[in-house]
């Protein structure tokens, strides 16, 4: 006997709006809400802290009094979205790019959850000769190969600046046998290492070397700083070009952006802004006090940049399909393990797509980098 094919959305219309934006409505049916349900329960009940309970053993009925039944609903109707919408895309058939944008419009126990999506879809554009233009590219001076050389000014900078940390390092345990005598002691001001001291720097022979890794000699650190700045100053230069090719390209092509695109770049960036933020033990709030700015302010001086960030991505994919360019399967899923590991409450689907982007992203501009490329238009 063949199982029924459960339906996941029903009364579904798609309907085109400007700018290469569609917008789906539709319904979740009622007889798939129970198994959303009972996923919701699970999940928030592993979270939940209740008197007279151990964590992750709250009775439902006690859960759902403590909770309410609209929050249980509203973590329903996301969960059930999170399905239903690759789903929708693909049976439809819709080439949508970047976040959709989800609006609930009815959710009642016991009856289909109404929902609206707005998303944007790949709008139609000629890609340049972005051969050609890499090409011409790699054949400019854009840089010497002096810029790339590391002098014996470059290596003796961090060798004394590895010497003033040595100082500071020696200076701070100092201080600190000392500061049971006198509390009020400020040791990030007592360990500074003032002009007079630099003369006293510590000597770098072979026990201090040794003391830093697995080095056996003066020489061998010297040759790793070398060829560490080696390194970064390729790097710098590989982003600059980088930076300058992406110009080049959306500079040559014709893409009128979808807002919502521009929209969700701009999510992206003030996202970013507050992760820094909260890195630095500063509210996003007192930052915006600080810089005298709101984030509606932010958002409109970050509009140019967003833009051009979505009409890279979008030349980028092209690229990539054009090419046949992928990410390698297994460095997905190895950079997802190490990212979900550290973002246990992070979406798999998200940050599998974040990795792909990414490493698609750094194919494409290897592929365009490579001298050997010819054109082919």
């Amino acid at each position: 006997m063949a199982t029924e094919t459960v339906k996941l959305y029903e009364n579904v219309t798609v309907t085109n709006l400007e700018n290469s934006e569609i917008e789906i409505e539709g319904e979740v049916p009622a007889s798939v809400i129970p198994q959303y349900r009972a996923k919701a329960l699970k999940k928030l009940g592993e979270n939940a802290h209740m008197d007279g309970f151990r964590k992750g053993h709250v009775p439902e009925k006690v859960l759902v009094e403590k909770i309410g039944e609209q929050n249980i609903m509203g973590e329903v109707a996301e969960m059930a979205l999170a399905d239903i919408y690759p789903t929708l895309v693909q049976d439809k058939n819709l080439d949508v790019i970047g976040a959709p944008q989800v609006t609930i419009t009815k959710l009642a126990a016991g009856n289909p959850i109404g929902f609206k999506i707005k998303s944007a879809v790949l709008p139609e554009f000629t890609l340049p000769n972005y051969l050609k233009v890499a090409k011409d590219l790699l054949q400019k001076d854009n840089g010497s190969k002096d810029d790339l050389e590391v002098t014996d000014a470059d290596v003796e900078r961090v060798l004394t600046e590895v010497r003033r940390g040595k100082a500071r390092f020696e200076k701070a345990q100092k201080q600190a046998l000392n500061q049971s005598e006198n509390p009020d002691v400020d040791l990030a001001e007592e360990t500074k290492v003032s002009e007079g001291e630099e003369e006293n720097l510590p000597e770098l022979d072979d026990d201090f070397i040794a003391s830093l890794g697995d080095f056996k000699t003066v020489a061998d650190f010297e040759a790793r700083v070398r060829e560490d700045l080696t390194q970064e100053k390729i790097q710098k230069a590989r982003e600059k070009k980088r930076i300058t090719l992406s110009e080049e390209l959306i500079e040559k092509t014709d893409i009128t952006l979808p807002k919502i695109l521009t929209e969700s770049e701009t999510d992206k960036m003030v996202a970013q802004m507050k992760d820094d933020v909260a890195r630095m033990n500063m509210k996003f709030e007192d930052y915006l006090t600080h810089v005298k700015k709101t984030e509606d302010d932010l958002r409109s001086e970050w509009k140019e940049q967003a833009e051009k960030r979505a009409q890279l991505q979008l030349i980028l994919n092209k690229i990539a399909k054009q090419e046949h360019i992928t990410a390698d399967h297994d460095e997905v899923h190895r950079q997802m393990d190490v990212i979900l590991e550290k973002f246990k409450e992070a979406n798999p689907s998200n940050v599998h797509t974040y990795v792909e982007t990414q490493l698609t992203n750094e194919a494409v501009f290897r592929f365009l980098e490579e001298e050997k490329t010819e054109e082919k238009k």
